[in-house]
């Protein structure tokens, strides 16, 4: 796999958990999903989401 379609994998299974309604440790066992790597890889989307820049009032 390379990096776009790994890119692609975890997108997909991030928004199937998003969706699950059961627990964690259930979701990684259904989707042969490493908890680890889900942790991990839920990690590194919400940093590539946060704000590089924080808000400033100007006068």
């Amino acid at each position: 796999m390379n990096q776009i379609e790994t890119n692609e994998y975890w997108k997909d299974i991030l928004e199937k958990f998003s969706k699950y309604e059961g627990t964690i440790s259930g979701f990684c066992r259904e989707y042969d999903v490493n908890i680890h790597r889900l942790y991990y890889q839920r990690k590194k989307l919400r940093k590539k989401n946060e704000s590089i820049f924080d808000s400033v009032n100007l006068l």
